[in-house]
């Protein structure tokens, strides 16, 4: 696969197992650095259901894309192009706020495709991390898919973040494949 441009203009290439190991020993000798190892888990749906508050949005709106923003961070901390990203989703999708309080507190996307369910950018805002907000999140996705014809869920998570994958474990996800990125080295 050809190097994208990254969000901040750097040349980065997803290397899965179904690469050739050429592939990536040829990247590195061009001074491709390896980052963020990345588990691929899945994970069977089955009874999930959608918690009563979580709002589950067909498109996202503005106020979803700048909260979920200011949560996020790295690249999609920014909302004009955390926008730009999403504005390229093209399966059927989910975009949904979890509401405590009167107010958002947990975002994340699923997109159903082939019979799945993908979860993507789960973010719960910092200081209600580690209270269950991911987790109703989540399952409320899940359950989402179900509803539309998902049988299994997918995500992708850095292998440095133990909490969240503790967290999919508890869920049902098991691992299914660690991959990686390759991004140019600053000249």
């Amino acid at each position: 696969m050809p190097p994208r441009t990254g969000g901040c203009g750097v040349a980065t290439v997803r290397v899965t197992p179904l690469c050739s190991p050429a592939l990536d020993a040829r990247l590195s000798s061009l001074g491709f650095d390896d980052i963020d190892p990345t588990f691929g888990m899945i994970a069977d749906i089955g009874d999930a259901s959608i918690d009563p508050r979580v709002d589950l949005s067909p498109q996202p709106a503005r106020d979803w894309i700048a909260a979920n923003a200011a949560s996020y961070g790295g690249v999609k901390a920014d909302a004009t192009k955390l926008a730009a990203i999403l504005d390229r989703i093209r399966p059927q999708a989910a975009f949904a706020a979890l509401i405590d309080d009167g107010a958002p507190c947990a975002w994340g996307i699923g997109v159903i495709e082939r019979g799945l369910i993908g979860l993507q950018d789960i973010t719960v805002a910092p200081p209600l991390r580690g209270r269950g907000v991911g987790r109703a999140l989540i399952a409320s996705l899940m359950g989402w898919g179900r509803a539309n014809g998902a049988s299994r869920a997918y995500l992708h998570v850095l292998a440095s973040n133990e909490p969240a994958r503790a967290l999919y474990r508890r869920l049902g996800f098991a691992d299914a494949f660690l991959m990686h990125h390759r991004i140019r080295r600053a000249a």
